[in-house]
């Protein structure tokens, strides 16, 4: 049994929960406190609530709201609860508050695209054979995908799609990172995955996913998956929304994009 808590940290003004699972202790009622880890001061004080049913985890759990808890900040604080395991209070793993909590995680998050180029390193330089063929095409550059060397259209689409909007709903927050530069880096990518008629090839990777090496240390021959119509309809509304973007910066890449977008939909028709 534990106190689930938010390990990333918090803020100090906004909301601000923890939860211990339901089935384990009937927790509702007793207290719970906030804790300076280092001094070992109580803070804040509450009482656990009722459970709620968490569908998605197939659970129930109480849950204690210390939302009031605001303007403090600290490097380390845990909850502690007079609920118990045998005989010891249960105490949750060390948590922050502060109002740059979440810096890291979003720079590093945003970082990962960056280091998960194809290309910048000395890797994948070979021309990629597509399945079923003796043809190849040149398919250098983006993203490698999150558990292997392989790059996805589909993947890669709904990511862009993620950060461009992300970037309409805050755009401000992006001023330490060029995410048109980095949405572009996939798109030019994505261009070169389309077929003359239009279509879109799947993905590129090798026949088989490699072992837990280095993208440098991959040597197999490269292979283009055949076309899909996900593929091919995920870059038609991916680059019809991402056109706009661009029309201020680099007309021509612009229209590029949308002209790609409807020698896909043609394909699609």
């Amino acid at each position: 049994m534990e106190i689930l808590v938010n390990q990333i940290g918090y803020t100090p003004e906004e909301a601000k929960f923890a939860y211990i699972q339901a089935d384990s202790v009937d927790a509702a009622g007793k207290t719970f406190s906030v804790i300076e880890k280092d001094s070992g001061k109580c803070l804040f004080s509450g009482e656990w609530k009722k459970s709620v049913e968490d569908a998605a985890a197939g659970d129930s759990y109480c849950y204690a709201d210390f939302s009031e808890f605001r303007g403090q900040t600290g490097t380390e604080y845990v909850i502690s609860s007079d609920v118990k395991t045998g005989s010891e209070s249960v105490t949750s793993f060390p948590f922050k508050i502060s109002s740059n909590v979440y810096d890291d995680l979003y720079f590093s998050t945003l970082n990962y695209f960056k280091l998960s180029r194809c290309g910048q390193g000395v890797c994948h330089t070979g021309k990629a054979l597509v399945y079923g063929s003796s043809e190849e095409r040149d398919v250098q550059g983006g993203w490698h995908d999150a558990g292997d060397y392989g790059r996805y259209v589909v993947a890669g689409a709904k990511t862009v799609m993620d950060l461009l909007l992300a970037y309409d709903c805050s755009s401000e927050s992006f001023t330490k990172f060029d995410i048109l530069a980095e949405v572009r880096f996939e798109l030019e990518w994505m261009l070169k995955m389309q077929r003359e008629d239009g279509a879109v090839y799947h993905k590129i990777s090798c026949y088989h996913f490699c072992a837990f090496i280095n993208p440098e240390e991959e040597k197999d021959q490269l292979v283009l998956a055949p076309v899909s119509t996900a593929a091919t309809a995920d870059l038609v509304g991916t680059f019809a929304y991402a056109a706009s973007y661009f029309e201020d910066i680099d007309v021509e890449f612009a229209r590029k994009l949308t002209e790609a977008a409807f020698k896909a939909q043609a394909y699609l028709d």
